[in-house]
């Protein structure tokens, strides 16, 4: 089992992002409007600080945590960038896009373990109200 898998039993949405950027405000910005859902989905979001991870050139063989950090973003090292770890460890989903929270807390209904945990969890019925 990865690293990343075994810290959480949770899903992960990692952000790999400068905090005071415009994409890693915006995010910050989504994580708080949709709160309730994260929650509901057992779904944790971890910001990475771009700008505390070394060049990855720099770096031979980084140790713990920092290490599976660089093993997780892309080669291309884009400024921002947002990946979903299911509960099994592995990457389910990456984006550059920070108003994709949304299509994210999508895919993670359509997952096998999620509809599972729907079906449990008082009938299906989010306890979330929307805002539509």
């Amino acid at each position: 089992m990865s690293c990343h898998a075994g810290y959480s039993d949770r899903r992960q949405v990692i952000v790999f992002a400068a905090p005071d950027s415009p994409a890693g405000k915006r995010m910050q910005a989504s994580v708080d409007e949709l709160s309730c859902q994260l929650q509901e989905r057992d779904t944790d979001v971890r910001f990475v600080d771009t700008s505390d991870l070394p060049d990855a050139d720099a770096v031979t063989a980084p140790a713990g945590v920092l290490a599976e950090l660089m093993q997780l973003r892309s080669r291309e090292h884009p400024e921002f960038e947002m990946l979903l770890v299911g509960k099994d460890g592995g990457v389910k989903a990456r984006t550059s896009d920070p108003d994709a929270l949304e299509d994210f807390l999508s895919q993670i209904d359509t997952m096998p373990m999620r509809r599972a945990e729907m079906r449990t969890e008082k009938g299906g019925h989010s306890a979330c109200q929307s805002e539509d």
